[in-house]
């Protein structure tokens, strides 16, 4: 697409080859944002064959699968629920299979490798040996939220979720308060370590450390005098936001420049309201692990979804919550009737059903360039 030679390529050769303040004026919104994944890209590019550089972004894309597994693994264990290995895997592999995943194959953006460290934070706060993480489990999950959001602003969406999931995973208020005041110091290093030296850049070349966005507040004198906002996929209101997953169901091009189908999200969200439905209707029978994970996550995925559609409702961006919706529905199960999961017919029921997503899933359409030889 336009970006991918504009912005994912271009950004990370003009920075090395000395033309970051050249080329950053004359162009629009991409030229001004942090090019760190960029300079990693053009790198790879510019020193390793073709076939090896799409090897290493494939494989950076494909840690989502083992962080997914072990998430899926860990939360339906606090539900005391007993999954085969085949059954986790087949949910694995469900999530894995999300429609984004297809257009993001090797590919040189970073959506899929920010969803992949956004799991791996989540992998961290969940242990797989007690009820509740560490306050060092929380400052690297925190650390590796903040270098996410350093490194993409966008990222940002996925904050929502872990800075909701994290006091509520908490036990007392004493640890709540150790946990959000450790995540807010490791986090704000996290977003200096990727983002600080082009936030300072920006801030010497436009008054504007996020330029051209907030630029109302900075007044930076050579960015816009009114809020900069892609609203092109913004719902009206509130209630437009929460019932808004299930009229894009059908109408892709609502969040996305081409229509597809995609039913995770959706089966994500019920699962949601099942979780919190739980927490309070079962909470006397559930484990307390599994109820604080069932509000912490179930609370969090609904926020992130109303959020993400009133901040910019672009479907990429929500990439990697897609990929938890075969997980939220296993989970909601679990916390429902855990021994469904130790019954012989679970393995072969989680198998059709990864088979029936994989089957009614559209990607979007996409134009390659035709492969003439390796």
């Amino acid at each position: 697409s336009f970006d991918v030679a504009h912005y994912h390529l271009h950004n990370g050769w003009s920075v090395l080859n000395g033309r970051m303040g050249h080329d950053l004026a004359p162009a629009e919104l991409h030229s001004f944002l942090n090019p760190v994944w960029q300079i990693f890209v053009w790198l790879l590019v510019d020193t390793l064959p073709g076939r090896v550089v799409g090897f290493l972004l494939g494989a950076l894309q494909g840690l989502i699968l083992p962080a997914l597994y072990a998430l899926t693994r860990r939360l339906m264990h606090r539900a005391d629920a007993t999954p085969s290995q085949m059954a986790v895997l087949a949910i694995s592999l469900a999530g894995f299979t999300a429609e984004g995943m297809f257009g993001l194959l090797s590919s040189v953006r970073n959506d899929a490798v920010c969803a992949a460290a956004f799991l791996g934070a989540l992998v961290i706060i969940v242990p797989s040996d007690r009820d509740q993480p560490g306050l060092v489990r929380f400052a690297l999950a925190s650390l590796l939220m903040g270098a996410l959001v350093g490194m993409k602003l966008t990222n940002s969406v996925y904050v929502l979720f872990f800075a909701l999931t994290v006091p509520l995973l908490a036990i007392g208020w004493r640890m709540r308060v150790q946990a959000l005041a450790i995540c807010a110091v490791c986090g704000l290093a996290g977003i200096l370590i990727t983002g600080g030296w082009w936030a300072w850049y920006m801030h010497q070349t436009f008054e504007n450390p996020i330029f051209p966005f907030m630029n109302t507040f900075f007044e930076g004198p050579l960015g816009p005098d009114t809020p900069f906002r892609d609203d092109r996929y913004v719902p009206s209101g509130l209630i437009g936001a929460v019932f808004r997953p299930f009229v894009f169901l059908f109408d892709g091009e609502m969040i996305n420049e081409d229509g597809f189908f995609d039913p995770r999200l959706q089966l994500g969200y019920l699962a949601s309201f099942g979780l919190l439905a739980a927490a309070v209707g079962k909470r006397s029978s559930m484990p307390a692990a599994a109820t604080r994970s069932a509000i912490a996550f179930g609370a969090a995925f609904i926020f992130t979804i109303i959020a993400w559609g009133l901040m910019f409702s672009i479907a990429r961006y929500l990439l990697a919550i897609w990929i938890l919706g075969p997980t939220f529905v296993a989970f909601a199960l679990a916390v429902w009737k855990p021994e469904i999961w130790s019954a012989k017919y679970a393995p072969h029921a989680s198998l059709g059903a990864l088979a029936l997503l994989f089957v009614v899933t559209q990607p979007s359409e996409l134009r390659r360039v035709a492969w003439t030889s390796w």
